[in-house]
């Protein structure tokens, strides 16, 4: 996204959907003093003396950290205090700061479904079932790894997961796309189990 290439330390704006957005810091729980976030996604390390170990104190100029991106292409970087970085993702920093989370979801979900635009209109705090429903329906995202044994097998069946209202091709698809045994998943619809984990399965 721009804004990561934007090294300015002056506040942004921009024009979201007929929305003007202005740019907001807020302090880093547990990080206060150190760094801020703000609501586009930019991190920045404030202006502060620290001693050093076996030298004279040193003054620490504010800037932008840009961070990089990891495997997955999630937005990451380290916080450091006391001489220890801290791995971090930039998403879950703007949700934490900026974003209630009453129900205590675990999973940032990306609503476009661009793992580095971190503002915070782009993301949400979810379950994992909120997470790969998202995924499924509304980014389509489908795990095409199958082949004679899976969905291209003329007699495989297709499978419904009620619990997240989703239909797969078969039961390969839905192992693939939920992280879930295919060997329960026919269990449950065989009714030899009730559910994985609160997943309820049956051939559609």
């Amino acid at each position: 996204m721009l804004h990561y290439k934007n090294t300015t330390l002056c506040n942004l704006s921009i024009v979201i959907e007929g929305v003007l957005r202005i740019e907001e810091w807020r302090d880093i729980e547990g990080w206060e003093g150190i760094y801020k976030i703000s609501n586009f996604g930019r991190l920045k390390s404030i202006k502060r003396t620290i001693s050093g170990m076996k030298g004279p104190s040193r003054t620490i100029s504010e800037k932008i950290i840009t961070g990089s991106k990891d495997k997955d292409g999630y937005r990451v970087t380290e916080l450091w205090k006391e001489n220890k970085g801290y791995p971090q993702k930039i998403h879950r920093l703007v949700a934490s700061a900026f974003i209630e989370n009453p129900e205590h979801k675990p999973f940032v979900n990306h609503i476009d479904g661009i793992k580095d635009h971190n503002g915070v209109w782009n993301i949400e705090w979810a379950t994992e079932s909120e997470n790969q429903k998202h995924a499924y329906q509304v980014l389509g995202v489908k795990i095409h790894t199958w082949g004679k044994t899976g969905g291209l097998n003329p007699r495989a069946k297709k499978v419904r997961c009620s619990t997240l209202d989703m239909e797969f091709d078969c039961v390969l698809e839905a192992a693939n796309c939920l992280g879930v045994s295919k060997v329960k998943i026919s269990n449950v619809c065989s009714d030899k189990l009730t559910h994985i984990g609160g997943l309820y399965f049956r051939y559609a």
